[in-house]
């Protein structure tokens, strides 16, 4: 329901698959609804997930509910990571460097 809200009822990949072969069969409960075919195309995403916690136990939901967005879109997602402690008021703008290990075991280095 929340990503039809944000992105609009036919934005689902499974969804406009199944429009577009009842068009075909002649279905006539599918025969006003249209499909954009940019939904088709092959997509990836990589995701990040910062927040203020100091310990990584407060993530347990963060990078599944990301995962949830991207399923129905069939997006191939090629990167995780999770950062923490960044809850200092402006702390993502006063740090000059942070690195981190994401779970595709790249090494990723922000800043100076």
């Amino acid at each position: 329901m929340l990503l039809d809200t944000l992105l609009g009822p036919y934005t689902d990949v499974a969804f406009a698959l199944r429009v577009l072969e009842g068009k075909k069969n002649g279905d006539a409960k599918f025969a006003n609804m249209n499909v954009d075919m940019r939904i088709l195309k092959p997509r990836i995403a990589g995701f990040m997930a910062v927040g203020g916690s100091t310990t990584p136990d407060q993530f347990t939901m963060a990078l599944p509910t990301l995962h949830l967005f991207a399923y129905s879109l069939h997006i191939k997602v090629v990167d995780q990571v999770c950062t923490w402690d960044h809850g200092y008021k402006a702390r993502a703008l006063t740090v000059t460097s942070a690195s981190w290990t994401s779970s595709a075991g790249r090494s990723i280095r922000l800043g100076a």
